[in-house]
């Protein structure tokens, strides 16, 4: 696989992912109430929701993929109701005397299953996998080798894309030092994961 077919496959992905999503503001929304650190594992699963539906494609199941609709319509389900969980454990906390307390924060579990479901849910991210990858890749002649080479291309793409949003929203929520700003930005994060889910249902119809 040559690096003048690696190149344009960099950059739509890059586009597709920098367009913002169900997950990318599930991203933000947890940078902003949580950090970075507690938002590594979620963006760790969206970079994996990718990577599934790329395998998948490369082991020519694109055509299964969309004969479960049944299963993607759960999927989709079970991921608003994710993603509204973590947002009710957002509201929950407070700020106190400089530091976070109420609810427990999100495990680093719960936070890599929510970027990961949230990615398999998303359309934009299956119609890329499934009608665009086969016209950037020759998906036919791909060894085990271009696949590690496709896969890290992936992973490397998604996680300097996913990145900026990360820290930007993190040192914003960093800076925030009065218990009445911390208020306004734990409903805005809330809203943010609310509004992520709210994208995912939509995508139900």
């Amino acid at each position: 696989m040559s690096l003048t077919m690696i190149v344009p496959y960099s950059v739509a992905l890059s586009i597709m992912a920098a367009i913002p999503g169900p997950g990318i503001t599930a991203l933000v929304g947890n940078a902003l109430a949580s950090g970075f650190r507690a938002t590594v594992p979620m963006a760790l699963g969206l970079i994996l929701g990718d990577l599934t539906f790329m395998t998948a494609v490369v082991l020519g199941l694109a055509l299964l993929l969309g004969t479960f609709t049944t299963a993607f319509l759960i999927l989709k389900l079970v991921s608003v109701a994710y993603i509204l969980f973590l947002a009710w454990k957002l509201y929950r906390r407070d700020f106190v005397m400089g530091r976070i307390v109420g609810a427990p924060s999100i495990t680093p579990g719960a936070a890599f299953t929510s970027g990961y479901l949230v990615t398999l849910s998303n359309p934009k991210a299956m119609i890329f996998y499934v009608s665009l990858l086969p016209s950037l890749l020759p998906l036919d002649h791909v060894t085990f080798e271009d696949y590690l080479l496709m896969a890290a291309v992936t992973a490397c793409v998604l996680a300097l894309t996913i990145l900026p949003y990360i820290t930007l929203a993190s040192k914003l929520g960093a800076v925030i030092t009065n218990p009445l700003h911390w208020k306004l930005l734990r409903l805005v994060a809330v809203a943010a994961m609310i509004g992520a889910a709210f994208m995912v249902f939509l995508q139900l119809f």
